[in-house]
């Protein structure tokens, strides 16, 4: 048990590692760093005193979140960078599935017409922040051509997954996202 409280003190006194990625950097830093130092407890010894409070107030509990924004207690939440969307299928006539994509908040839809894929288009923005992994689109392409989809997933961080890869293992380019 000592050993148990040994290895948590030291695990609250490492920083937590700032997590960044191309468009977001995160600092370490806490809400409430000063705590409540008068109602904490203090492990000391001969060599040291730490105040566990002085790390934020809560290391533990719930979750604020709202449509625009997420605030999670505690240490450093891991959002992971956002991957390629697969088993895109048509489900009925008008309806699109795929399968979850672990790090996905939400998706977005390019669509573009059969006849412009062999210069290289991947379709253009249909439909953004979608929440599940089903979107329907009853249009119907012009006579003597077809649609083609492609789904892209969005992390918490807003930033956006591939539109895959083309068959010689090049990532399909994405020159005009989604805004």
């Amino acid at each position: 048990m000592r050993r148990l409280i040994w290895t948590a003190l030291i695990l609250l006194a490492v920083p937590a590692m700032a997590q960044e990625s191309a468009s977001f950097s995160l600092k370490e830093g806490v809400l409430n760093s000063g705590g409540n130092p008068a109602s904490g407890v203090t492990p000391t010894s001969a060599s040291f005193r730490m105040g566990v409070d002085s790390i934020g107030s809560a290391v533990g509990g719930g979750q604020l979140s709202s449509s625009a924004f997420q605030l999670d207690v505690g240490f450093t939440a891991a959002y992971r960078p956002p991957l390629e969307v697969l088993g895109l299928i048509f489900d009925d006539a008008d309806t699109l599935v795929w399968l979850v994509e672990a790090a996905a908040a939400d998706y977005t839809l390019y669509r573009g017409l059969m006849s412009g894929i062999a210069a290289l288009g991947y379709g253009s923005c249909e439909t953004t922040d979608i929440p599940s992994t089903t979107v329907n689109d009853p249009d119907i392409p012009p006579s003597s051509d077809g649609y083609f989809y492609l789904v892209t997933s969005n992390n918490r961080l807003n930033e956006e997954g591939t539109k895959g890869f083309d068959s010689d293992g090049a990532e399909r380019p994405n020159p005009s996202p989604c805004p």
